[in-house]
């Protein structure tokens, strides 16, 4: 390798590096040199998975990442004493003419007893109890237990009285009695356990069963902590923005964990704010300073598991953290517009099949939108009114004197509503209108009747989401997020069942 300085301005310079690759060495033979014959047998029944191939170019990385393949692979086969530094490798590479023989090495679980340091072979360990204590803290680990229940082989302990139905917290934990020992397991109770709000993270710890004389089965002890049964927070904004020129915003929540005993949490929340802006319309609060304002409140109840008339297992299993979540939302405002309320009924599925992927499907989405101050519609949509205006003084349209001010406009609402109802319907006080008049009103009238009638919606979608991000310091990374909704199929389908007629 050789280089060179190049000089700049303000005392900087670039370096240029110049490098002669040669050539690179190939993998040749892998061999193996293993003392257990567990692990030789665990090895060799997924040797085809490995990540050195013979014939490709030496990569230490390639080495590096089946040190961790093989160590995640014996720990998620029974193998609960293995650990990385019992893998090395050796690369012969003497007279071989440009290429690598490799060695797998792995040897036996060092074992130290007072003074004396052993080596011995590898055993798979398999659970023999699981005992879940769900009240556990610092101050209660030497009191008695004083309440207890068994729930398909699971010991479930309570220092207190026990406040959560076993199978709540059994299908909140993967690791199972009788079968073996698997780092998945207890990584997937981790999550799960976190993520259902009712514990605080857990403690998992393995232990050797004293009744067995073979040294195989492992006692798995879950400690769980529970969090505080109410949890309450408030939340304080000010914002701006190009339709609000000042805002102020409010809101606050209850968390009520395990309501029902089986780690379901009920969640009431409010919020509302006033704001200033120029853009409100008139006849609305447009002489006030904070002349816009919005207030609502939500209600959810979230179960850790799938709520359907069938089991969901099958294609959701419990490592998917399932949840299923039914809320009601009210809110009014009292905005530039013309006000509305609007009312929700959501349920909810959210399924995570992997890392990267989520799941969400709004099974129900049912909406009514309820539009409080109609007739303010001709201050908000200001184009129509002055359409309307133009036709009733182009001269050759005559019409109610009492829907005209004292300048010769419409009066709001009345007058261009009134004006609107005699041309739909005829009426000989109102006259003089050419076609191509009558056809703009009667698109002014279709357009107002739509913006300002009530609607119920029922609707559906599902929402699938890609991200491959690891970390908050990952800036490269993909996200990739497809969403399908349908809308208004179930009142179509109710409408057509029952003979009911389409507005």
């Amino acid at each position: 390798m050789d280089y060179e300085i190049k000089p700049q301005e303000n005392k900087r310079g670039e370096i240029d590096y110049f490098v002669t690759s040669h050539q690179p060495y190939i993998v040749d033979s892998i061999n193996q040199r293993i003392g257990s014959v567990v692990i030789d047998s665990i090895y060799n029944a997924y040797s085809a998975s490995s990540l050195i191939t013979s014939g490709v170019q030496y990569k230490t990385l390639d080495f590096n990442a089946e040190r961790d393949r093989l160590s995640r692979l014996f720990r998620n086969n029974g193998v609960y004493y293995f650990d990385q530094e019992y893998i090395s490798f050796e690369a012969d590479t003497v007279g071989t003419n440009k290429k690598v023989n490799a060695t797998v090495i792995i040897n036996n679980r060092q074992v130290t007893q007072g003074d004396t340091t052993a080596r011995i072979p590898f055993k798979i360990h398999t659970i023999s109890k699981v005992n879940v204590f769900t009240d556990y803290t610092f101050n209660n680990r030497y009191k008695p237990v004083t309440d207890s229940a068994i729930y398909n082989g699971y010991n479930i302990y309570s220092f207190e009285e026990l406040e959560y139905k076993p199978r709540a917290i059994t299908d909140a934990i993967f690791i199972k009695p009788g079968e073996i020992f698997k780092d998945t397991d207890r990584t997937r109770t981790y999550n799960r356990m976190s993520s259902l709000r009712v514990f605080k993270y857990p403690n998992i710890e393995y232990t050797l069963d004293p009744s067995d004389s073979t040294s195989t089965d492992l006692i798995a002890n879950i400690f769980l902590s529970p969090q505080p049964k109410y949890s309450l927070g408030f939340d304080f904004d000010i914002s701006q923005s190009n339709i609000q020129d000042f805002g102020v915003g409010f809101g606050g929540s209850l968390l009520i964990r395990n309501v029902f005993k089986g780690a379901e949490n009920f969640e009431i929340s409010a919020r509302g704010s006033v704001g200033s802006s120029s853009d409100a319309a008139r006849g609305s609060s447009q002489d006030q300073f904070f002349n816009i304002s919005e207030i609502g409140a939500d209600i959810k109840l979230i179960f850790p598991r799938i709520f359907m008339p069938f089991n969901t297992e099958k294609f959701i299993p419990k490592y998917m953290s399932p949840f299923t979540t039914l809320s009601v939302g009210v809110s009014t405002q009292n905005n530039i517009g013309l006000d509305k309320q609007n009312l929700n009924g959501i349920l909810n599925y959210k399924w995570n099949p992997s890392k990267k992927l989520s799941h969400k499907l709004d099974l129900l989405n049912i909406q009514f939108v309820r539009n409080l101050n109609t007739d303010n519609y001709f201050n908000v949509y200001q184009n129509s009114y002055n359409n309307l205006n133009e036709i009733v003084q182009s001269g050759d349209v005559v019409t109610n004197p009492n829907y005209i001010n004292e300048n010769g406009q419409l009066l709001i609402p009345t007058g261009a509503e009134g004006f609107i109802r005699d041309v739909t319907i005829n009426d000989p006080g109102t006259s003089g209108i050419s076609e191509d008049q009558r056809q703009t009103i009667d698109n002014i009238r279709e357009r107002k009747e739509r913006l300002t009638e009530n609607n119920l919606i029922f609707a559906s979608n599902f929402t699938y989401l890609s991200n491959n991000k690891e970390n908050l310091y990952d800036d490269d990374f993909s996200r990739f997020r497809f969403k399908i909704e349908t809308a208004g199929n179930f009142l179509a389908a109710f409408s057509s069942l029952t003979g009911a007629k389409k507005r």
